[in-house]
């Protein structure tokens, strides 16, 4: 017998009043004077066909399950459930999360939906015989999987399985935050998550350097980090450490400076009034603003000029027509008097 899915509220959303302290008129930045924490709901179903792409869509019971399924989603579904979709046995949960491929969205997206699975009185080894994510090549991804004792045979990456199928059982969570806001409950859980002891000789003064990176580096990367090391400054490479070391690195840090990028997700870790400097040049997202804001840091978002010594009008920025120029422009930091306070 078919069914249309079942849903459950697992966490009550509201709106909180935001005092917002952002001193740049930036192309990308629209702030308002609350931000949504988002209802939390978890659907589950009986013989479900599904569309697991970041437009995701849900049939069941004969009809598309419109409050979670999108336009796209339902028309490239609509098209498939007239043919053979391939079958998947047993119960199957989808942690599909757009931009999950990225550190920070897989660390405060796709992780607080597993918290809420299990709040929704799921046990995410027993109950779940796959468990569909974007992308599941990366270390980090194995080691936050691992705390959860996620056996890897149960994860399947839509690169290399289905994105359309039929499932006996389904059971999809939607998104734990809206506009980059991250909600308290998230930061908490993740702090928890990756709470265990780890011996760190890191001073306080942290340097999170994207030189490993495709974008957004700092050109001159030697000669700064030169300057600020004999401010007490160490560079600290994320991608060499695991994310629990990393946890640990940020929570005795007292001042953080780093390019806009994932290395700034770890801000999450990070104790109330931390000093933080996010360095950019023209594309910057509120998500570490917001995240400070959270957490009660001392934020400070500083332009730097572009590798030609040129500074962006951030305000008029074409960024629809020309996103990829400004998003991954690299940097020039000759000057550390910018970084005021470090």
């Amino acid at each position: 017998m078919t069914c249309i899915l079942f849903k459950k509220t697992v966490f009550t959303g509201a709106k909180i009043p935001v005092e917002h302290s952002f001193r740049y008129d930036h192309a990308l930045f629209s702030l308002s004077p609350h931000e949504a924490v988002p209802t939390v709901q978890l659907h589950s179903g009986r013989k479900v066909s599904a569309c697991l792409e970041n437009q995701k869509a849900f049939y069941s019971d004969g009809q598309f399950v419109d409050e979670i399924s999108s336009p796209i989603g339902t028309k490239k579904l609509k098209a498939r459930v007239k043919g053979k979709l391939a079958h998947i046995e047993g119960r199957v949960l989808d942690l599909v999360t757009p931009g999950s491929n990225l550190y920070s969205h897989w660390l405060l997206d796709l992780l607080p939906k597993i918290k809420m699975v299990a709040d929704a009185g799921y046990d995410i080894n027993r109950d779940f015989d796959r468990i569909i994510v974007n992308f599941y090549g990366s270390g980090f991804k194995k080691e936050s999987f691992q705390l959860f004792g996620i056996e890897s045979n149960k994860v399947w990456d839509y690169k290399t399985h289905p994105k359309f199928f039929f499932a006996d059982d389904l059971v999809t969570v939607t998104a734990p935050r809206a506009s980059l806001f991250t909600p308290n409950w998230v930061i908490g859980f993740i702090n928890k998550l990756f709470s265990r002891e780890v011996t760190v000789n890191m001073p306080s003064k942290v340097y999170i350097s994207r030189s490993k990176g495709n974008s957004r580096r700092i050109i001159n990367e030697a000669t700064f980090v030169e300057k600020i090391s004999s401010l007490g400054y160490k560079t600290y490479y994320c991608e060499d450490h695991s994310v629990a070391t990393t946890a640990a690195v940020i929570r005795n840090a007292t001042h953080i400076i780093a390019p806009h990028g994932a290395g700034l997700a770890n801000i999450v870790f990070a104790k109330p009034n931390t000093k933080v400097f996010e360095l950019f040049c023209a594309h910057l997202s509120p998500e570490f603003y917001k995240i400070s804001l959270a957490k009660n840091l001392d934020y400070h978002a500083i332009q730097v000029p572009g590798v030609h010594g040129e500074m962006i009008d951030i305000s008029n920025m074409d960024y629809a027509n020309n996103r990829e120029y400004y998003h991954s422009m690299n940097m020039l930091v000759d000057d550390i008097s910018r970084v005021s306070g470090c």
